[in-house]
C-alpha cells in the first residue's frame, strides 16, 4: 500500500524554492558595454591574424620545406656520420648530391617536353576550333 504524499514536507520536482541567500535583480534587455568591447576586440584580433597569415604564408611555407628538407639532410648525415665523415660534410655532399639528381632529371627529360610542347604548340589551335562548334552546335 502507498502512503499519500503529505504536501507539506514535500515539494514536487517542479518547483524549487527560490534562493534565499540572494535576492534576484531583474535583467536588463540589450549587451554590457563590456562584452561589446570584448566582442569587437576578438573580431579585429582574429581579422589582423588572418591578415598577417595572408601576408606572411610565402614565408611559412618556405620555412615549412625547409624544415622537412633538414630532417631530410639531418637523416642522411646522420648514416653518413657511421662513415666518420664530418656533418658539415656529409650535409653538403648530401644537398649537391640531391641538386645534382634534380638537374639530371631535368636535363634526362628536357628533350622529351620539348618534342610535346611543340606538338602541343601545333594542335592546340584545332582542338579550340573543335570545342567551339562543339558548343555552338549544342
Amino acid at each position: 500500500m502507498t502512503q499519500p504524499l503529505d504536501e507539506s514536507t514535500t515539494t514536487p520536482p517542479t518547483e524549487r524554492p527560490a534562493r534565499a541567500d540572494r535576492p534576484r535583480r531583474p535583467r536588463a534587455p540589450g549587451f554590457r558595454s563590456a562584452d561589446v568591447l570584448r566582442t569587437a576586440a576578438l573580431v579585429i584580433g582574429i581579422y589582423f591574424l588572418a591578415q598577417l597569415i595572408r601576408f606572411a604564408h610565402p614565408l611559412f611555407l618556405t620555412a615549412f620545406l625547409g624544415i622537412l628538407f633538414g630532417l631530410a639532410v639531418s637523416t642522411g648525415v646522420d648514416l653518413l656520420s657511421r662513415w666518420r665523415l664530418p656533418r658539415g660534410l656529409s650535409a653538403a655532399l648530401i644537398v649537391v648530391t640531391f641538386f645534382g639528381l634534380l638537374a639530371g632529371f631535368g636535363a634526362w627529360m628536357a628533350p622529351t617536353l620539348h618534342r610535346q610542347g611543340i606538338e602541343l604548340k601545333r594542335q592546340l589551335p584545332d582542338a579550340i576550333d573543335r570545342v567551339e562548334a562543339w558548343i555552338n552546335a549544342r
